[in-house]
């Protein structure tokens, strides 16, 4: 069962996923009660600016996940890589 994930990105990630230049994401997933991410589920990206802390006006960008990559090399215990692509079934 694919689940929705909303979460914040930084401005300039978001360009790089629309672009197509970006097709990996690396995420926290030790709180396993909202970030038990799975290939299929949906990730819901809405463009967040830390230095102001607010999101910016404008859809979210919705990706589904491909694979989910854990224990990574160099990659901190807790933390998972995310394939994604588009929703629509384009590659990025």
């Amino acid at each position: 069962m694919e689940r929705v994930h909303t979460l914040k990105i930084w401005p300039h990630f978001l360009d790089e996923i629309v672009s197509g230049r970006k097709r990996f994401d690396v995420r926290d997933a030790r709180d396993a009660r909202d970030r038990c991410f799975q290939a299929g589920d949906i990730l819901q990206l809405r463009a967040f600016d830390p230095a102001r802390g607010e999101y910016h006006v404008g859809p979210p960008m919705h990706v589904r996940i491909s694979a989910v990559y854990a224990n990574i090399p160099g990659l901190q215990p807790g933390y998972v890589g995310l394939s994604i692509e588009p929703t629509d079934g384009r590659p990025l």
